[in-house]
C-alpha cells in the first residue's frame, strides 16, 4: 500500500510517465518527489508549475488537488485535538 496521496498519483499517471521520468525532468531526485507525493501541501507553487509542465497535466487542477489534499489533513489535524 502506497503512502502517497492517490488523487496527485491519479493525475500524475495521466502524463503516462513513470515517476523517475517526472522527476528527472524536474531536476529532482525521486525520492524527493515522492516526499512531495506523500505530502503534497509542501509543494510550492513554482514546483506544481514545474510538474504541470513536465506532465502536461493542467496547473490549476494540480493546484486544486494540492488544496484538496491540505483541507483534508487540516480536518484531521483538529479532529485528533
Amino acid at each position: 500500500m502506497s503512502n502517497t496521496y492517490k488523487p496527485l498519483d491519479d493525475l500524475l499517471n495521466k502524463s503516462g510517465l513513470k515517476k523517475e521520468a517526472i522527476a528527472r525532468k524536474m531536476n529532482i531526485d525521486v525520492s524527493y518527489l515522492y516526499k512531495l507525493r506523500s505530502n503534497p501541501k509542501n509543494i510550492s507553487a513554482i514546483r506544481l508549475g514545474e510538474m504541470a509542465e513536465v506532465t502536461g497535466v493542467d496547473f490549476a487542477e494540480l493546484y486544486s488537488t494540492v488544496k484538496k489534499f491540505a483541507l483534508e489533513h487540516d480536518k484531521l489535524a483538529k479532529k485528533d485535538k
